[in-house]
This record gives structure tokens, C-alpha cells and sequence, in this order.
């Protein structure tokens, strides 16, 4: 009894992950940082390619940080798809002082 419990109890466990995982993952857009630039007190440029197909759509988090790490911008912006699968895109996230590092944290498909 105890053991078959313990089958039913893991496979729920096994089919959950399995459906929580190809959730998570089909909604995930491909990316890749690229570079930065600060170009003041108050902004940075942040520059990174993205795969999309024609007409999809992706919401990405893009953050600023300070030297300390500490964040001092972020921005969501929605990316719409070209023609092409792999295109650049360029953002700036205004921040509330220096910072010395962009990046975008996740694309999320919309």
C-alpha cells in the first residue's frame, strides 16, 4: 500500500513538472545581450538580438545596475518580429543615477 502511494504520488509529481516545464519554456523568446552603453548620468543604451517570427510578439525586461550592483533602472519593452528570425533591437532604460552595466533579464513571448 505504502509503496503504491508512493508510484501514484511520483508520477503525479513527474507529469506536473513535465507540464509546468513545457509551459514555462514555449513561452520563452530566445535572446542575446550584446553590449551597452552609458551614455549619461541618467540613461543607458542596451543593444541585443532577438528571435521572433513574422507577427509574434515578446515582452522583455531590460535592467540598468550600479557598481554596487544595485539596480537603478529597468524597463518592459514589447519587441514585435521582422521579417527576419534573428534581429537587433536598441532600448534605453533611464536611470535613477550612474550606472555601469544593461542587460535584458528575459523575453517572455506575448
Amino acid at each position: 500500500m505504502l509503496i503504491g502511494g508512493a508510484v501514484v504520488l511520483l508520477t503525479a509529481l513527474v507529469a506536473f513538472s513535465f507540464v509546468a516545464f513545457q509551459h514555462y519554456s514555449g513561452s520563452r523568446a530566445r535572446f542575446s545581450n550584446l553590449d551597452y552603453t552609458v551614455e549619461s548620468e541618467t540613461s543607458v543604451l542596451i543593444r541585443f538580438q532577438i528571435s521572433l517570427g513574422a507577427g509574434d510578439r515578446a515582452q522583455c525586461l531590460l535592467q540598468a545596475r550600479d557598481r554596487d550592483n544595485a539596480e537603478v533602472g529597468s524597463r518592459t519593452v514589447t519587441v514585435a518580429g521582422e521579417d527576419t528570425s534573428m534581429f537587433t533591437v536598441e532600448e534605453h532604460v533611464t536611470t535613477t543615477r550612474r550606472a555601469v552595466a544593461g542587460e535584458v533579464l528575459s523575453c517572455r513571448r506575448s
